[in-house]
């Protein structure tokens, strides 16, 4: 007969047992595990950030540009994959927060607060752009990092103020095709070349 394995017991997102008491000794033993694994991940963005910055000078050196064949958002990127991978994870939070402070001044903060604030305006633009081009909302609200009814609520939000300026300028604004773009109905005019003048063939 085939060895039985034993029944798996289900976990918690840090890998307790649920039902199951665990004593002092074995909690700290693995919140010491956790621990090593995040000043190891320290350690290692460290070194690559020497490793960087010994690339830098000797590409500087040679009168070349480092930044040349560099993603503009590559430190934008990192900051953000380090906080969506800390979620859950309040030492490797803490951890990154202090390693934030230490290397961000405040003008750069400033500037990352204010380019949130600059995508937070933009991301309904963007919604709505992918609409248009008949992206799945699902997608969407994926690359965007919103839940897919944040998704369905702009644009439902959208086609409320089109209506609004439907009744206001005369326009009767459709989709000629699920992946066109918006235009009038009655002029033929694009919505993206609109500048709020009344329709010309309204009635």
């Amino acid at each position: 007969m085939p060895d039985q394995q034993p029944d798996e017991q289900p976990t918690t997102a840090h890998g307790y047992e649920t039902g199951r008491t665990y004593s002092s000794v074995e909690i700290t033993r693995r919140m010491k595990g956790r621990s090593a694994i995040n000043k190891l991940y320290a350690d290692l963005l460290a070194e690559m950030e020497r490793f960087e910055r010994a690339r830098r000078a000797e590409i500087i050196a040679a009168g070349g540009d480092p930044d040349e064949d560099r993603d503009p958002f590559e430190t934008v990127r990192a900051i953000a994959d380090d906080w969506d991978r800390t979620a859950d994870d309040p030492d490797g939070r803490a951890e990154l927060l202090d390693r934030l402070a230490d290397s961000l001044d405040t003008s750069e903060v400033r500037a990352l607060r204010l380019a949130a604030e600059a995508a937070a305006a933009i991301t309904p633009r963007l919604i709505q752009a992918d609409a248009d081009a008949g992206v799945r909302a699902a997608d969407t609200a994926d690359d965007l990092g919103v839940t897919e009814s944040y998704v369905y609520r702009v644009l439902r939000e959208h086609r409320a103020a089109q209506a609004e300026a439907d009744d206001a300028s005369g326009h009767d604004w459709h989709h000629p095709t699920p992946s066109a773009g918006l235009r009038c109905r009655r002029c033929n005019l694009a919505h993206k070349n609109w500048s709020g003048e009344d329709c010309p063939a309204a009635e």
